[in-house]
């Protein structure tokens, strides 16, 4: 019973919060203003408390070179998906040859990032976003 209320209390915790406003937004954000209360509106577009968003950077290789032309020429673009254990949203085309994807308000629920090429050829990872923020992959094609 305890581990019952427990669980449904960290789910409530780390859920978004009802943006704020006209309500004609659907509940989706577009800028902290929109969620009040001192609220942020994180890149999943919904609002949460402050200290339930941190930055996070995802990083890649490709079989252990540095992204760069010759590296990503097979794949130019990328997509990049967070999930939670009860959503996801994710970006796309993300340029290979950045190497690198930050994010500067991720809500700490999403916890798990895929990689993949876009158009889903070559390869398509998950791993864990770390307790910094990071996740680092080496694509191997």
């Amino acid at each position: 019973m305890r581990t019952a209320l427990l669980l449904g209390l960290s789910a409530l915790v780390l859920s978004p919060l009802a943006c704020g406003g006209d309500g004609g937004n659907g509940g989706y954000c577009q800028s902290d203003s929109d969620c009040g209360n001192g609220n942020v509106c994180a890149r999943d577009e919904s609002c949460w408390p402050s200290g339930d968003v941190h930055s996070v950077k995802i990083t890649w290789t490709i079989g252990g070179q540095p992204a760069g032309s010759d590296a990503c020429s097979q794949f130019p673009d990328f997509f990049v998906n967070f999930y939670s254990q009860t959503e996801d949203f994710g970006f796309a085309p993300v340029p290979c040859m950045a190497g690198e994807f930050p994010v500067d308000k991720l809500p700490t629920a999403y916890s798990a990032v895929e990689l993949g090429d876009v158009n889903y050829q070559y390869f398509d990872q998950t791993m864990s976003i770390d307790e910094n923020g990071s996740a680092s992959f080496d694509l191997v094609p």
